[in-house]
């Protein structure tokens, strides 16, 4: 189907897949049977149903464009990533309906921008393929000493995480920084029995640090927390950092290096050449020394900036 699907009234699947190159509106009522929705073509496309919409198989193979979410989706049976960027806001993309159906996810491409939400009834490694819309960043977690089922929520967050806490020693290595590019959250709305847990972490796209063998997975139990060392370090393999035996969840996780990093200073204001300023002068430049790697941005009260704003010097005419 190319163009947009209405649900005003019923729709049954009733043994027959259903494909979509538009938008998704239930207003009614949706029986999806055993059957498959799919989610293709090159447009942005959404899905809407006030209610929280409900697939039994949902596959998403769109080559460009986003499918967006203006509610909380489930695909109870399968959902398969072909390729293609899903951004759910702040609502929910959940895989399965409890600890025992847990569902399946067949993931060759594509990328999670948001809340992810996967069951778990075993100590089977567990792909949340997350990230942003420029940059795939998986976790993928194992349990270990599991008892009893329950969910996990990830997302990646393109937030500053900050440095509460730091620097802190682990083993060998004393970590100064977090990476700046953001971090993951692991939510867990419903309980999970175990003793502890590995996770990997994928830092597509990240340059704040270089990633190496010393690049530490840390954690954090709340945005407030500080940052700390749990579980064991396992050495990056490319850009893929792990942990080993983390024992408690929900958690925020960060990549850190070891670079002790200053914070760039601004020297004083000077006027490029001496002088006093008057109203109506016109071309006067002012600067502050270079530092490489910075951004300038300059505020002015009672005169204009005419040229060099984001740089070092400015020049400004004052006004009468």
């Amino acid at each position: 189907m190319t163009g947009d699907l209405i649900i005003s009234s019923e729709l049954s699947l009733n043994g027959f897949n259903l494909t979509l190159e538009g938008n998704w509106n239930n207003v009614g009522t949706f029986t999806p049977v055993a059957q498959d929705v799919i989610f293709l073509g090159t447009n942005d496309q959404t899905v809407t149903n006030a209610s929280g919409e409900t697939f039994f198989n949902l596959t998403i193979n769109k080559a460009t464009g986003t499918l967006s979410l203006a509610n909380n989706v489930t695909a109870t049976n399968r959902l398969t990533m072909a390729e293609g960027t899903v951004n759910t806001g702040a609502n929910i993309l959940t895989l399965g309906t409890n600890a025992i159906i847990e569902g399946t996810l067949v993931h060759t491409s594509g990328t999670i921008v948001g809340n992810f939400q996967r069951f778990v009834n075993s100590s089977s490694s567990l792909l949340f393929p997350v990230g942003t819309t420029t940059d795939f960043r998986p976790a993928t977690l194992q349990f270990g000493g599991f008892s009893s089922g329950g969910s996990i929520i990830a997302s990646f967050e393109e937030l500053a995480p900050g440095n509460n806490g730091l620097p802190i020693t682990d083993g060998a290595v004393t970590v100064q920084n977090t990476f700046s590019e953001g971090y993951w959250s692991l939510a867990m709305p419903n309980v999970i029995g175990f003793t502890d847990f590995d996770i990997d972490l994928t830092g597509n796209g990240f340059n704040s640090f270089g990633i190496d063998a010393d690049t530490r997975i840390l954690s954090r139990t709340t945005a407030a927390a500080p940052w700390a060392a749990n579980g064991d370090h396992v050495a990056a393999s490319g850009v893929t950092a792990q942990r080993d035996n983390i024992g408690t969840l929900p958690l925020e996780l960060v990549f850190a290096d070891d670079t002790p990093c200053d914070l760039p200073t601004t020297s004083a204001i000077t006027r490029a050449v001496a002088g006093s300023d008057c109203i109506n002068d016109a071309g006067v430049v002012y600067q502050v020394t270079n530092t490489p790697g910075s951004t300038y941005t300059w505020t002015v009260a009672g005169g204009t900036i005419t040229s060099g704003q984001g740089s070092n010097a400015v020049t400004i005419t004052w006004g009468a």
